[in-house]
């Protein structure tokens, strides 16, 4: 392109900048359209340059204008600036996603500013900043909640990432926040039909947040509570696991029988997908359940949980539990895929041989 960036970009701000005369013959308003449209243009050619640092800057200064001009869209520009900035310096960026949302609260945009802090909680979840991530997923959960229409289902998910999180990084607030999650979340599936079935899983993870903290009492009671609320969940296998593991930990402590209903359902979780088992020695996850037995006549159940944290790499009960329900899933469904491709692999390389046999029989 023959423009000059640069060039436009100055001229732009010698328009909000005017002299005496420039101020006689035309409009503030006028002024600032045509600094806007400069401002534009010269990022446009700064993106497809991919001079990145300009471009961002350039977007800043078009989201400052449309804020003194009380735009409604200035979100859009912090945004554009973020994605730039985002190839050069990730801090930059994530101020500018802040700023975006800011500025969506002030115009009453609380969809758009759930969106972009679910889209920043989400980017700190793949970097395993999971401190960060929960503070915004839990900002991003209040501002679909400020909107009236068809952001439940965005701020249940939110909340869910919340308590999932809390549990697989031990967060210090798990055994407060995590379960009232769960059990809301849970108690308004079953108010949806399509949803309804999923109630269970919140039901159970609720309860297994309280076995975790060894407040069997808890766990009972809520057992019971949801088995009422929702009959079906008392014949599923999580519902027997629950109830044998609440045993375990009530008086008098069974620890070999924990242990045993552990490794059970584990099993049963893979058995009835009748999947590839998994191997232990490349799941650090799931060794602490596979824990070899021991001579456990004077081991307490502290001592027990001090053992399963140990094994599991220095995570808590709670996250061994957790990264067993939630990375099963993903494990299983990796070794089918991989299944799948080394049956495509095979069937290529098979029709590979025929051809050749062919060749040589022609030959």
């Amino acid at each position: 392109m023959g423009e000059n960036p640069d060039e436009m970009v100055r001229k732009a701000r010698s328009k909000l900048a005017p002299g005496f005369f420039a101020k006689m013959f035309s409009s503030k308003d006028s002024r600032e359209d045509e600094a806007a449209e400069l401002f534009k243009s010269a990022a446009n050619i700064y993106k497809i340059r991919k001079d990145w640092k300009k471009a961002g800057d350039t977007y800043e200064e078009i989201a400052r204008l449309e804020e003194q001009q009380g735009s409604n869209s200035a979100y859009v520009a912090y945004q554009d600036a973020a994605r730039c900035y985002s190839f050069i310096d990730k801090t930059k960026s994530n101020q500018c996603l802040d700023r975006a949302i800011e500025s969506c609260v002030k115009t009453g945009k609380y969809m758009q500013a759930g969106k972009t802090a679910k889209d920043i909680a989400n980017e700190l979840e793949e970097n395993l900043d999971y401190a960060n991530a929960i503070d915004k997923y839990k900002k991003a959960a209040e501002y679909f909640s400020m909107e009236t229409q068809n952001t439940k289902s965005m701020q249940q998910q939110c909340l869910l990432k919340v308590a999932d999180l809390m549990c697989i990084s031990n967060h210090k607030d798990m055994f407060s926040e995590a379960p009232k999650i769960y059990e809301k979340i849970g108690m308004q599936y079953l108010t949806t039909p399509l949803l309804k079935s999923s109630a269970k899983d919140m039901f159970f993870k609720n309860v297994v947040c309280y076995v975790a903290k060894k407040d069997e009492v808890t766990a009972e009671v809520n057992l019971k509570k949801y088995l009422m609320e929702d009959p079906t969940f008392d014949d599923t296998r999580d519902s027997k696991f629950l109830k044998a593991v609440i045993k375990c930990i009530s008086d008098p402590v069974d620890p070999d029988g924990f242990r045993k209903e552990v490794q059970t359902y584990k099993v049963k979780a893979l058995a009835d997908s009748a999947r590839l088992a998994i191997p232990d020695s490349g799941n650090p996850i799931f060794a602490s359940a596979f824990m070899p037995a021991k001579d456990t006549k004077s081991v307490s159940v502290d001592d027990l949980w001090k053992c399963l944290k140990t094994l599991g790499g220095g995570i808590s009960i709670l996250s061994l539990f957790f990264n067993m329900i939630i990375y099963s899933g993903i494990l299983i469904f990796i070794i089918q895929k991989n299944k799948m491709t080394v049956c495509y692999y095979k069937f290529i390389q098979s029709q590979i041989e025929n051809i050749k046999n062919k060749r040589n029989l022609i030959g």
